[in-house]
């Protein structure tokens, strides 16, 4: 039930004086809570001590501080948009001492000066790779070999023709069997119009980590290039692990200039010291050590060190949608992460979500997983654009017992689908760079790229009805794709220096204005993201901020002049501000959605705070993302 809704529910029986503002058992304007004991005339902001807010007090503001702002900056803003041909790209600075530093000519730049402003305001955003890193590089052996455990050799190659591979035994249930598709037509999924384009651009070489159980090792004839994080880390894996973190690594750098480091840890220091930098990372299941029905340390580990550092982390759900226990379904321990993506697995033959693939997160959780994505693929040799695909297998001798693990060249699971996510993710910031160190406003992107529909049944509380489509997140920078548009926004830092305005119940709101990029019959779809501490998660057990996005539509042109991304929005009717058209309103969750199905010409969003936990290390920071994209289908089914 939407929580708005949900309020008036319970507290309609309280009479006409308390149906407009709803207080809890401490006076708290706003409370979700049920309490039969409220003091209407209590300013509890008077009664409770407040943190005091100072720089570097909190780990948001040391996060603020290492992305290039000063001890005076407040926070920052900025935004990228597909539908102005100039000045399409803003950042622009809040201070302590004047919140607002510069007027809209002086924070829109072109894609040359942002890329220039941007490494005013961010640490290091690198345009090109200038410094080899220490690349270690494989020939094929493995490293179970070498500690005598052990013995490898390539089995008998097969080849057969056809669209998709034959049934082959499931590796998660007892008989039954997984139709595989060539993985040619899985990248196929991905790779509709628009692609080319994108592509004739040079992109510059992006960081990616892999945590992993095993070094990758040469599969299928692809070359292994990787750097250590810790050579302090050893690696004795079953050739299961090795198999699987191969093709993971396989599918990481499949399709861009990426440099992957490998370990074994959830942190794993400053992403900005690596050469070239570390963006995004991808962790697999097992060192998420099964699923949990509550918050666990090892996602509270990764949520604080996305908070700090803002590196775009995916997940994999988890593969526990038949393991016929009390946690049926739920995602891994990691993969609870509220700040991480987690991804769950999609059938490419079936188009269902995959019986395997877990689906729900504990009870006050972020709802998981965010992402549905591809997996169970036939991997081809020596590359993944063969036209006929053929795979050679793997085997493993154990030397104690002569027992043999034999490994097909076929590809499955959650693991395989959160790769797949981000090597999409890792090409879209080697081409364009607003999105590094923002997971918030990548998170948001993601969840409106909407390409392939899923098939029912999906769970009820998936937010993602639809697998991710790469033209929609390989935002063309220079827009010469006509085929789909975006705007895309981010907000850092003090919600008192962002906010637009606080309504008549004190909650604080960010207000703007955007051009419809839908229509009625083809929906634009809109999201925001938000991150949070782990820390501040496990003390108060559920997200510690609360936001609702709201939209509404105009076709007045006195909008034109709201739609620079800031514009003072002086004149506008806040109470009245247009023709209300839908909203989201989800509890304990981490991004709302919603789609646009309308023929207005102008949006007016709303973001408000519906509520804030006082406990919160970070009370009064805000780290959000915004993104809303159109949904021209029609070419990309």
């Amino acid at each position: 039930m939407k929580k708005k809704i949900a309020l008036m529910v319970a507290f309609g029986c309280l009479g006409a004086s308390a149906a407009s503002v709803h207080y809890d058992i401490l006076g708290r304007k706003g409370s979700k809570m049920n309490s039969p004991m409220v003091y209407k005339n209590v300013d509890y902001t008077k009664t409770q001590k407040q943190k005091q807010e100072k720089v570097g007090s909190s780990l948001e503001t040391r996060a603020l501080q290492r992305t290039g702002m000063g001890n005076n900056v407040a926070a920052i803003e900025g935004s990228f948009r597909s539908y102005q041909s100039n000045n399409r790209f803003s950042i622009k600075r809040h201070y302590y001492s004047n919140p607002d530093n510069c007027n809209n000519s002086q924070c829109s730049y072109n894609w040359n000066g942002y890329k220039s402003r941007a490494n005013e305001v961010f640490i290091r955003v690198n345009e090109d790779f200038d410094v080899s890193p220490n690349y270690e590089t494989f020939d094929g052996l493995t490293h179970s070999e070498d500690n005598g455990i052990y013995t490898f050799s390539w089995g008998p190659s097969y080849e057969e023709g056809g669209s998709v591979h034959p049934y082959l035994p499931s590796p998660f249930s007892a008989d039954q069997y997984i139709l595989y598709m060539p993985s040619s037509r899985l990248y196929s999924a991905w790779l509709r119009r628009g692609y080319t384009d994108v592509l004739k651009r040079t992109p510059s070489y992006t960081g990616a980590y892999m945590s992993a159980d095993a070094l990758p090792v040469t599969m299928d004839g692809y070359p292994v290039k990787y750097v250590r994080t810790d050579g302090n880390e050893t690696f004795n894996p079953t050739p299961g692990y090795e198999v699987r973190d191969s093709w993971t690594y396989y599918f990481l750098g499949a399709l861009d200039a990426t440099v992957t480091y490998v370990g074994k840890k959830i942190e794993y220091g400053d992403p900005a010291s690596k050469t070239p930098q570390v963006y995004v990372g991808v962790r697999n299941d097992r060192m998420g050590k099964g699923s949990s029905s509550s918050y666990s340390s090892l996602a509270k580990s990764l949520d604080n060190f996305i908070y700090r550092y803002r590196t775009i982390e995916i997940v994999p759900a988890g593969n526990y949608g038949v393991d016929g226990t009390t946690t049926q379904g739920n995602v891994c321990k990691i993969g609870q992460a509220a700040n991480a993506v987690t991804v769950g697995a999609i059938d490419p033959v079936s188009n269902k979500i995959a019986d395997y693939s877990s689906t729900k997160n504990y009870d006050m959780g972020s709802r998981k997983p965010e992402i549905y994505n591809y997996t169970h693929a036939v991997v081809g040799a020596p590359g993944i654009y063969r036209p006929m695909w053929y795979g050679i297998r793997r085997v493993y001798t154990q030397n104690s017992s002569g027992r043999e693990f034999v490994y097909e060249p076929v590809v499955y699971g959650t693991e395989t689908a959160a790769a797949l996510l981000a090597s999409l993710v890792n090409a879209t910031l080697s081409y364009n760079p607003f999105y590094r160190w923002h997971p918030e406003v990548v998170k948001a992107f993601l969840l409106t790229s909407d390409g392939r529909a899923i098939n029912p049944p999906y769970p009820p509380n998936t937010a993602m009805k639809t697998g991710p489509s790469i033209p929609y997140v390989y935002f063309d920078d220079q827009g010469s794709n006509t085929h789909f548009d975006y705007d895309s926004r981010y907000w850092n830092g003090s919600i008192d220096n962002l906010k637009t305005r606080t309504d008549d119940d004190g909650k604080k709101e960010i207000w703007f204005v955007t051009k419809n990029l839908g229509t009625s019959t083809k929906p634009a779809s809109a999201a925001i993201s938000w991150l949070s501490s782990g820390t501040d998660i496990a003390n108060i057990g559920h997200i510690p901020q609360d936001f609702d996005l709201s939209v509404y539509g105009s076709n007045s042109s006195n909008y034109e002049r709201y739609l620079d991304p800031h514009a003072k929005l002086d004149g506008l009717n806040f109470d009245n501000p247009g023709e209300y058209i839908g909203g989201s309103f989800l509890s304990y969750n981490s991004y709302e959605k919603v789609t646009i199905a309308s023929n207005y010409k102008y949006l007016i969003f709303r973001i408000s705070m519906f509520s804030e936990d006082d406990r919160s290390e970070n009370k009064g920071q805000v780290v959000m993302g915004f993104n809303m994209a159109s949904a021209d289908k029609q070419n990309y089914n």
